[in-house]
């Protein structure tokens, strides 16, 4: 007689793996959209601005996003690149967002001005509640 007890281990591993991604996801995504407003809000103009296309083209985006095609001479009808969300994507086992502008002048008036930089500093200490939150809607708790 074998005093031995058997349990049954129902393991969900990859399933939670696959949500805490996606919830990483949607928060650094959320995160890439909200850093727009203070990254556009100091340009105006005759500080880092003429006709706002730079203003436009500042976005978030994925890794397989070709910034380089948002590059155009400047306008007053340049399309606006920002607040659709270009979502963060996985690649292996990181979850990678990018932040910026395609312009070829773009590097000039960043250097100059900072913009962009200043707003990634101050919306750091922000981005563990857009991932805390994503992954409570996710249903992780």
């Amino acid at each position: 007689m074998s005093n031995r007890i058997t349990y049954k281990l129902d393991w969900h591993g990859a399933q939670v793996y696959q949500q805490v991604e996606g919830a990483v996801v949607r928060g650094l995504t959320q995160w890439g959209l909200a850093l727009e407003t203070p990254a556009k809000g100091p340009l105006v103009l005759g500080h880092g601005m003429l006709t706002a296309t730079y203003k436009r083209s500042i976005h978030s985006a994925g890794p397989s996003y070709n910034f380089a095609g948002d590059d155009m001479q400047p306008s007053y009808d340049a399309p606006e690149r920002g607040g659709t969300g270009g979502e963060a994507e996985v690649q292996g086992s990181k979850v990678i967002s990018m932040f910026g502008s395609g312009l070829h002048y773009a590097k000039y008036v960043e250097d100059r001005y900072g913009t962009i930089e200043a707003a990634r500093s101050q919306m750091l200490e922000q981005l563990p509640k857009f991932l805390e939150r994503a992954a409570h809607e996710a249903g992780l708790k």
